[in-house]
């Protein structure tokens, strides 16, 4: 749980900055990630420092293609990264396909009840997807 309470701050302002401004900003995350990195060397020496790139890498690689399809934005990526490097690439993932539910079920609310718009960006819809990331950190933290 510990490694949960280091990210929420960070993903808390990664969401503020994505509602307010449809960007998360790279001094955040990369603020979130080099603590990531100290808590995990401090803690497992070079065996952690190891797992650490992997955790920071992976989720880039493997959400690129979300990105090259407009679904994702580049500071998403980052803090899903952020959020892997700090939890491990497991829990990441379930924060990612948490959020990915979340925000799905906040289009089919917003288009069934006509509620508030869904700003529109180039043929693609943009929901500050940050916001989700971090409502479900909070839940895994939670039912953890």
């Amino acid at each position: 749980m510990y490694r949960f309470v280091f990210v929420v701050p960070f993903l808390l302002a990664g969401a503020i900055m994505d509602v307010r401004n449809r960007k998360i900003d790279n001094r955040l995350v990369l603020s979130g990630i080099l603590l990531a990195f100290v808590m995990r060397i401090t803690a497992g020496g070079c065996t952690e420092m190891m797992q650490f790139f992997t955790d920071l890498i992976l989720p880039v690689l493997v959400l690129f293609l979300l990105f090259s399809a407009h679904i994702l934005g580049a500071g998403d990526i980052k803090l899903i990264s952020m959020v892997s490097c700090f939890t491990g690439i497991c829990p990441a993932a379930l924060i990612l396909w948490l959020s990915f539910l979340m925000t799905a079920l906040y289009g089919v609310v917003s288009v069934a009840f006509g509620g508030k718009k869904i700003e529109k960006g180039k043929g693609y819809t943009k929901i500050p997807f940050a916001v989700p990331v971090f409502i479900s950190c909070l839940c895994l933290m939670v039912f953890e």
